[in-house]
């Protein structure tokens, strides 16, 4: 089944109301998507199975099969997994939403919701997958062509590094606080690895995932992230899955580094109190720990809607009084060396 010419994208939107399919498939339509509907888990595993749609709108009360099973079995079919699933439900607590992104999907909307902020969020997705698409089958043109001259190679991985930036660059479109932030941390994170001498094809991997490090953003309400006020304990929360979701995404690119490991290690801190999985000292990988640091400097360094940008010393002086602690005394003392001796800049 081909979809018409003029589509945005083909949505599969899941609901036992019959009204609510009804209104949403009309908004959607009238959009410019193409909207097919299904009044159960099993109608929609039914669909599934005959046409994969390009992005799941799902209820999560629904009878015999809930959102979140339904969400799951999409996860653990090969064909469906990588379908972005957006979660919307009455249930508006931090452990529902929770539920939402461990059971796979990438957002949740709460009802009663305003339809602009629904098509803006499927549009975000949408774009996220597409550019995972573009990033695969560059990728395998990579690989396809490794055998053939330099140049040739070049120009393919060239284009690699170019859809992996777009990619980067589109999940920050939906969080103004990071703006720049993705190609500032790998910069430095480079001229870290750098200042330690690691070998260019390691250097090459850490800079791709302190790139991507902050994709998982994607799957954090914007509410959260346009929030002038600092944070709650339960949004907090929410805030700590990015790094679960953003290797979830880079997973499936395959690249030639552990690249979704660096991403999920990221805000791992050496005494073992960072987060998602509390790892200590050297169980965290090195690249993950010279993208910690990286990431810290320059979230330092900036301003957020709570509170202003410190200097550059004063950062300095967070890296050197928790160097050993917080974060790897040889990677800190590495970054200290940088701006105190080697005059690196942040850029803007």
């Amino acid at each position: 089944m081909e979809k018409p010419a003029a589509t945005k994208g083909e949505i599969l939107v899941v609901d036992d109301q019959g009204p609510v399919l009804d209104l949403v498939g009309n908004i959607l339509a009238k959009h410019g998507y193409q909207a097919r509907s299904a009044a159960s888990g099993a109608q929609a595993l039914e669909q599934v199975q005959v046409h994969l749609p390009d992005l799941v709108l799902l209820d999560v009360s629904m009878p015999e099969m809930d959102g979140y099973e339904l969400c799951r079995r999409l996860k653990a079919d090969a064909r469906a997994r990588d379908i972005p699933v957006i979660f919307v439900s009455a249930h508006g607590e931090a452990a529902d939403k929770l539920k939402a992104f461990a059971a796979g999907g990438v957002d949740y909307i709460t009802k009663p919701f305003q339809i602009y902020e629904v098509l803006a969020r499927i549009q975000t997705h949408l774009n996220l997958r597409r550019q995972q698409i573009l990033l695969l089958r560059a990728h395998s043109e990579l690989e396809r062509r490794a055998a053939e001259s330099t140049s040739q190679t070049e120009r393919v991985r060239c284009s690699l590094d170019g859809a992996l930036g777009a990619l980067a660059r589109l999940s920050a479109l939906r969080n103004p606080n990071g703006a720049g932030h993705p190609t500032r941390t790998a910069k430095l994170a480079r001229a870290i690895a750098q200042e330690l001498a690691l070998d260019a094809d390691r250097i090459e991997g850490l800079g791709t995932a302190a790139l991507l490090c902050d994709l998982g953003m994607a799957g954090v309400p914007e509410s959260i992230l346009l929030k002038p006020e600092a944070l709650t304990p339960a949004e907090l929360i929410l805030i700590r899955t990015h790094p679960q979701l953003g290797a979830d995404l880079a997973q499936p690119l395959a690249l030639p580094w552990p690249v979704d490991q660096f991403i999920l290690q990221h805000h791992e801190r050496l005494d073992g109190s960072g987060y998602p999985e509390g790892l200590k000292g050297e169980t965290i990988a090195l690249e993950a720990r010279i993208i910690s640091v990286a990431d810290v400097m320059n979230a330092l360094c900036a301003a957020r809607l709570h509170r202003p940008a410190m200097s550059i010393d004063q950062a300095l002086m967070e890296m050197v009084s928790n160097a050993g602690r917080l974060y790897d005394a040889e990677v800190a003392g590495a970054c200290v060396r940088l701006f105190r001796e080697g005059n690196f800049k942040l850029g803007s």
